[in-house]
């Protein structure tokens, strides 16, 4: 996972740099000595990674990668990677010219298109590597001097600091193995839905009546043929009451699950005592009398009483 990349990395970037740099770049916290004192060398840790926000390719999820046919479970992160030379200050003016040098030439190599997309990092020679990189971004480069080094940090670093994205996961873990989907059919595609109401919410006052229009529909197959439960729908309210004539067993006085009639489904809302604002939500039925998936979310407002 991490650490693969971070030994990859250091292979690649340390084939890259320039003499007298090539090959020194090291895993944090890397050897005591970076071997000739006269020509600095660097060290190389992810210091921070957090899950990519949820949505498409984000958080905890199975993806087919390198290493195995079947899909796989992969963490997709943000990281933070720094780039770090040591040794950490220079009391000669030649010895911070050449860490600075250092880090130039590291900016520049980092900044390469293959890098910069991960490319570089995919080993052809390694059948599963742990990680794919997506995004390495440049973030900062931080070389302080002067009144800078007698800062509350006792050993000023100077670095690169890089924003990564990728995926990874334990080299070897085994694929999710299942029953392959055969086919996957669209009930239909809808415009969303309309809510009309016969007049406003008053704090305290009567059941307002509503109707609920579903939106134009295409349904590429015919309406007999469409599963029951698509034709029901669970509404459910934060605050007030809602009911219908047309209530299924299993209607609470927040929650009602009521079937659509010629695209419309009716039914009445009681405000609550208080001024505010009401949430309908709206799904379809699971199958078993729960919520499944919502649709729709309308937000009403509650007035207060004249």
């Amino acid at each position: 996972m991490i650490s693969e990349f971070q030994t990859r990395f250091v292979e690649v970037l340390g084939e890259r740099l320039p003499a007298p740099f090539t090959g020194r770049v090291h895993v944090a916290p890397a050897p005591e000595g970076p071997g000739n004192p006269t020509v600095p060398a660097l060290r190389v840790g992810v210091t921070e990674a957090r899950p990519r926000p949820t949505g498409i390719g984000g958080g905890d999820f199975t993806q087919v990668v390198k290493g195995a046919s079947a899909p796989r479970r992969v963490l997709a992160l943000q990281c933070t990677v720094r780039v770090e030379v040591f040794p950490l200050a220079s009391d000669d003016a030649a010895g911070r010219a050449a860490q600075v040098q250092l880090l130039e030439s590291a900016a520049f190599q980092l900044g390469a298109a293959d890098m910069r997309n991960g490319a570089a990092l995919d080993d052809q020679d390694t059948p599963d590597p742990g990680f794919q990189v997506h995004k390495l971004h440049l973030n900062s480069v931080h070389a302080p001097f002067g009144a800078e080094l007698e800062d509350e940090d006792p050993e000023p670093r100077l670095e690169l600091r890089l924003d990564l994205e990728g995926w990874f996961w334990p080299v070897g873990q085994p694929g999710v193995s299942g029953t392959a989907i055969q086919e996957a059919r669209i009930r239909g595609v809808s415009l969303p839905p309309a809510l009309e109401a016969a007049s406003a919410l008053i704090a305290g006052g009567a059941a307002v009546e509503h109707i609920l229009r579903m939106g134009p529909t295409v349904q590429p197959r015919a309406a007999s043929e469409l599963d029951p439960d698509f034709q029901s729908l669970v509404l459910s309210v934060d605050g007030g009451s809602i009911t219908s004539a047309d209530a299924l067993p299993g209607s609470t006085a927040q929650v009602l699950l009521i079937n659509i009639a010629d695209g419309a489904a009716a039914f009445s809302i009681t405000p609550p005592a208080e001024a505010g604002r009401i949430d309908l939500r709206v799904a379809f039925d699971d199958g078993d009398g729960g919520t499944g998936m919502q649709f729709a979310d309308f937000r009403l407002v509650v007035g207060e009483a004249p």
